[in-house]
């Protein structure tokens, strides 16, 4: 199957896995994957075909040649450690500071593997060792890394976004607890199904669970929560404003704010 697969993509290619001969009868395994998509996977992970994500999250697979810049297909393969050293300055310079969990974590690296590449970078001056009060050591800084004065600013985070994704660094820096509870059963959820992150100014400072109603034409609020020891009318003032703006870019017509949270009813207040 792997050779048919990879042979119809090679020829047809861009395509779907709607778009495979191959069976796509779901297994109970792989999310349910069917044979086909088990197939484009296996053969995506070990660099045979390509892929990449259309604007509605569907996954597109095309032959490397028709994907790949011919500058980057055509250059020298690297070596594991080499690939490291350039997935692990990315890492530094996107997250500005951090542990070496944090860096690893960054790319899903393996954190012993990444621990004597992250000394050796720091030898040659790539990065710089720095020392944190109440961090565990290493702690590597960008050296190009520029602290604002101030930031400011409000916005809605994803619940992938890499700010809350390690939850340790989340807690470390924002002292913001933060857990997906998508999968987590309904009974046992604390905030919500699908709760968003909220910043303002540099702070993590309360979260959303929102829903889009799209019958109705509505961006539900069902629960809205702000962080201890935060102004309750300040916070309030700034998620109304990102929650219209969510609504616009979803072209919903209106927000609708529920009675759970510790700051629905200001919120609801504020729509």
């Amino acid at each position: 199957m792997l050779v048919d697969v990879r042979r119809q993509v090679h020829e047809d290619g861009p395509l779907t896995v709607r778009d495979l001969d191959a069976p796509k009868h779901k297994n109970d395994s792989w999310w349910g994957y069917g044979p086909g998509k088990i197939a484009l996977e296996v053969l995506f992970a070990n660099g045979e075909i390509s892929a990449l994500r259309t604007e509605n999250f569907t996954r597109l697979y095309d032959a490397p040649k028709r994907m790949i810049d011919s500058a980057h297909l055509g250059a020298p393969p690297l070596s594991r450690e080499q690939a490291y050293r350039v997935l692990l300055r990315e890492a530094v310079v996107h997250h500005g500071i951090g542990t070496v969990h944090d860096i690893a974590d960054y790319f899903r690296l393996n954190v012993r593997r990444s621990v004597p590449i992250l000394s050796a970078m720091a030898a040659a001056g790539e990065i710089e060792e720095v020392a944190i009060s109440g961090w565990r050591g290493p702690v590597y800084m960008d050296p190009e890394a520029v602290r604002p004065r101030r930031i400011e600013g409000a916005t809605l985070l994803s619940p992938f976004d890499p700010i809350t994704w390690y939850r340790e660094r989340a807690a470390r820096l924002f002292n913001f607890e933060y857990r997906i509870e998508i999968y987590v059963p309904e009974p046992q959820r604390v905030y919500g199904y699908y709760v968003l992150p909220f910043m303002l100014d540099g702070e993590l400072v309360g979260r959303v669970d929102v829903k889009a109603d799209r019958k109705r034409g509505v961006l539900l609020v069902r629960s809205a929560w702000r962080e201890e020891g935060t102004d309750p009318s300040r916070v309030a003032a700034a998620m109304a404003g990102e929650l219209r703006t969510f609504a616009g870019w979803l072209q919903l017509g209106e927000v609708e704010v529920g009675e759970k949270g510790n700051l629905a009813l200001e919120l609801s207040q504020r729509i």
